[in-house]
């Protein structure tokens, strides 16, 4: 099973998706707090960056409000971008993706262009991993 969820459902602390990236590291988006059944959830992130001097760190962040899996990747060039997670939630609960700027950034944009959900299979993963593509 998966979810779309597309960018009208997140929160831009700046912006309404296309982000001025210009100035402290930060959450840049969030949300979308939505209940999710228990068991092993996989969320792709799929933005795109215009950013100038690389490599920028990005942080993704998925899991409840307090227990998330999280993994920061070095972007090295502008361009199309997605980050996956996994994450068990072992009696279901919120749901909240973070995607931050983890360092400073002296100019750029970011446009969010959504996420996607799937439920699966309980057996096939250790208990908290994350990968990024």
């Amino acid at each position: 099973m998966s979810i779309v969820w597309p960018p009208d459902l997140f929160v831009f602390p700046e912006g309404d998706g296309s982000i001025d990236l210009t100035g402290r590291a930060r959450i840049v988006v969030h949300g979308p707090y939505k209940v999710l059944k228990p068991g092993r959830w996989r969320i792709r992130a799929r933005f795109e960056v215009g950013i100038e001097g690389f490599p920028v760190p990005v942080r993704l962040e998925w899991g409840g409000a307090h227990d998330v899996a999280g993994e920061t990747v070095h972007l090295d060039a502008p361009g199309l971008y997605e980050m996956s997670l996994d994450y068990a939630w072992p009696q279901g609960g919120l749901a909240a993706l973070r995607l931050w700027v983890a360092q400073p950034i002296f100019a750029g944009r970011l446009t969010f262009l959504g996420a996607e959900v799937e439920r699966l299979d309980d057996q096939s993963l250790p208990n908290q991993s994350s990968q990024s593509s």
